[in-house]
């Protein structure tokens, strides 16, 4: 028989959390990386986000977008700080403005120790990524 997942400390199932994270496979051969989360990311999910950031392929550049991301803890951005250290790429992160990541990054003084940017096209510019030239994932927005 079959039972419910049960539910996690911020109220989502094992099945929910497995799919907060989103990689990318390279855009266009070897142009750029995502990682995407979504939810809030703290401690409870480091395995899922330490693994997310050693997967990445080395020298291409990263664009980190948490444009879904709820909140996050200081575990998870000491681990994006290593891995900007350690990546020989460049890495750029998108957080919105005016929601709890944004805060938490103002507080954290995130902006002055990364490269982070109110817009998925600011932070793929940032990049040098040609943000008009086709995509796999359709035209840039910042939807």
């Amino acid at each position: 028989t079959s039972r419910p997942l049960e539910r996690g400390k911020f109220g989502t199932s094992a099945y929910e959390t497995l799919h907060n994270l989103h990689l990318s496979r390279p855009r266009l051969p070897d142009r750029y990386y995502t990682i995407r989360l979504r939810g809030y990311v703290d401690i409870s999910r480091y395995p899922e986000f330490r693994r997310a950031f050693t997967t990445v392929p080395l020298g291409l550049p990263v664009l980190g977008d948490l444009r879904e991301a709820t909140g996050v803890d200081s575990t998870f951005l000491s681990e994006m700080l290593l891995f900007r250290r350690r990546h020989d790429a460049p890495v750029a992160v998108v957080v919105l403005s005016s929601t709890d990541v944004a805060k938490i990054f103002a507080i954290a003084g995130m902006d002055a120790k990364m490269n982070v940017y109110p817009t998925r096209v600011q932070a793929l510019q940032a990049l040098g990524i040609d943000i008009n030239s086709p995509e796999e994932d359709g035209p840039f927005s910042d939807t």
